[in-house]
């Protein structure tokens, strides 16, 4: 008589609360936001450059721009379909939820798959389409127009591979979510992995592409490395992809045995990847308008801000000869003591104030004082003194502190 067969654990009683549905909304909020600022930035950049109507590749809008929009309604589809999950169960345990929710779950995830293909497929081709317009045929190397084409082929294989591979995961094709109709069907991670890995490569390719081109830009040290520096940073994309591979192996069998709950870290990952991707190569399109915001609100907000400062600090150096060593004082705006060379030719429009060392350093004389003056010019209120207006507590040079020797 044969042992009978082993029954699986029934499940611990805490499982039946856990819920990672509500902390991937607000992901999933805030990717969507993420996907529409992505586009509308890289729209009002392009809309900013003149277009040139003499060669296709600087027309205004290309196609790596219309690659890029047709991305869009996947994305926000995926999040939509997403959104629909969370009631019915999403993030919750299998054994948690109703069959009939199940079943939508399971086949709201079927549809997802096709849409997450087709964006990556037209984000990676707005990229692809994106070198094309930056980097002519004409004045490529021919290795890099042969990468270039072969890339492209490869993203074509790529979605059209894994749409079949889709399709035919299961047989009939409504076992997919409906699990307990007779037939058989494929691993849910074998199809992960047949998507994820090539997905990899061809974003590796994607982001060393260019660089051998930009390096070779002649144009500055530090020009070059910022413009590596863009596309780096705009295809960061490629760490998702990765996040999305190891999270698949490290998830193994759970993704068939309890995909609404432990199938929600790789789902984080599929719902960041196309957003992620769509802001990386929006990144480089958006430098037009980097460029009209520094020039049109940075720079005359920082000139502004410049001048304040400086105009604070004139006003503090020019108010600021109080106390004059050697027992001169200037009061008032108005120097109250006079030389004796002054006097004796009778000038009573001016001043002179003689200083043995001014106070910050802009008179420094020797100790004949008495035979050096320093002559300005000073104002009152409502003095034009034959030009501007000087301000009341100030001292006005007229052309320069002249300081001469007399008498030696």
């Amino acid at each position: 008589m044969s042992a009978p067969a082993s029954q699986p654990p029934p499940p611990p009683p805490e499982s039946w609360n856990e819920d990672r549905g509500p902390a991937f909304k607000a992901f999933a909020i805030a990717m969507t936001v993420v996907t529409v600022l992505s586009i509308v930035l890289r729209f009002w950049s392009r809309s900013l450059v003149a277009p040139h109507s003499h060669t296709r590749n600087q027309r205004r809008f290309w196609w790596d721009d219309w690659a890029a929009l047709a991305s869009v309604p996947f994305i926000l589809t995926i999040f939509a379909l997403a959104f629909a999950c969370l009631p019915l169960g999403l993030g919750r345990h299998v054994w948690t939820l109703e069959t009939e929710h199940l079943f939508t779950i399971l086949k709201f995830i079927f549809i997802i798959y096709f849409i997450y293909d087709g964006a990556l497929f037209l984000t990676k081709l707005s990229a692809l389409l994106f070198f094309s317009r930056v980097f002519p045929a004409h004045a490529n190397s021919a290795w890099f127009n042969i990468i270039l084409y072969v890339t492209h082929g490869l993203n074509v294989a790529w979605f059209l591979g894994i749409v079949f591979g889709t399709v035919f995961m299961c047989n009939p094709i409504a076992r997919n979510w409906i699990p307990m109709l007779e037939g058989t069907c494929g691993s849910t991670t074998g199809l992960w992995y047949g998507s994820a890995i090539p997905s990899v490569a061809i974003d590796l390719i994607i982001l060393l592409l260019p660089l051998p081109k930009t390096w070779g830009l002649q144009t500055s040290l530090a020009r070059k490395g910022g413009i590596v520096a863009i596309f780096l940073l705009g295809y960061c994309v490629v760490v998702v992809s990765l996040g999305r591979l190891i999270t698949l192996v490290k998830s193994g069998k759970a993704l068939d045995d309890d995909i609404t709950y432990e199938g929600m870290p790789v789902i984080y990952w599929v719902a960041a990847e196309s957003p992620i991707l769509l802001l990386g190569i929006c990144l480089p399109a958006m430098l037009p308008l980097g460029r009209h915001m520094a020039s049109s609100y940075f720079s005359p907000l920082m000139s502004k801000a410049s001048t304040l400062l400086s105009s604070r600090r004139s006003a503090n150096r020019s108010g600021n000869f109080s106390s004059i060593p050697g027992n001169h004082s200037v009061q008032s705006g108005i120097a109250k003591k006079r030389s004796n060379h002054d006097a004796d030719n009778g000038d009573t429009e001016l001043g002179s104030v003689s200083s043995m060392d001014s106070q910050r350093g802009v008179l420094r004389v020797t100790p004949y004082h008495d035979a050096h003056t320093a002559r300005v010019r000073v104002g009152d209120a409502g003095d034009s003194l034959g030009h501007a207006q000087v301000p009341n507590r100030s001292i006005r040079v007229e052309n320069a502190v002249t300081v001469s020797r007399q008498g030696l």
